[in-house]
């Protein structure tokens, strides 16, 4: 039983390496265009994770790409393109907190006259009161949600 236990353990909170990858790229996403790309890239072409959550990733990535753009309706049309696949995304998972953590980090930082700041409050009661069971199950993000609430969560 022990030899069964040891070795199943290491597995059961497993992070896929393309989700990694994502969140690695995520965290750059506020400063590098590349990052877009990168994620785009690593979301079309994985199977390791699920389609919430790639659609979440690209969808960040959509919207932050409106930054890079020129013209003020392009710029509009790419934020409410990726608003629009990041609240499919959440639909179709909605008790994921990674996705909810992605949202979160968007309507904090998004200008209020963008109108997308609705769901920070519930966002983040949702993710403090998950942070114990993040904690077990995925240490990586739950330091990555953990930080961001402490240090960054409160700007509104």
């Amino acid at each position: 039983m022990k030899f069964f236990l040891i070795f199943t353990v290491p597995f059961l909170f497993y992070v896929p390496n393309d989700l990694k990858k994502l969140r690695k790229e995520f965290v750059l996403l506020e400063n590098s265009e590349k990052a877009i790309y990168e994620i785009k890239k690593i979301a079309t072409s994985t199977s390791e994770v699920s389609l919430p959550v790639k659609s979440a990733y690209v969808a960040v990535a959509e919207m932050t790409s409106a930054k890079y753009k020129l013209n003020p309706i392009s710029r509009l049309s790419a934020f409410n393109s990726g608003k629009k696949l990041l609240e499919s995304a959440i639909k179709a998972d909605s008790l994921n907190p990674e996705i909810i953590f992605i949202r979160y980090t968007i309507q904090t930082q998004v200008p209020s006259f963008l109108g997308y700041s609705k769901n920070i409050s519930r966002d983040q009661e949702f993710l403090i009161s998950r942070l114990n069971s993040i904690k077990i199950d995925d240490a990586e993000l739950y330091s990555t949600i953990y930080n961001y609430l402490i240090y960054k969560g409160n700007k509104k």
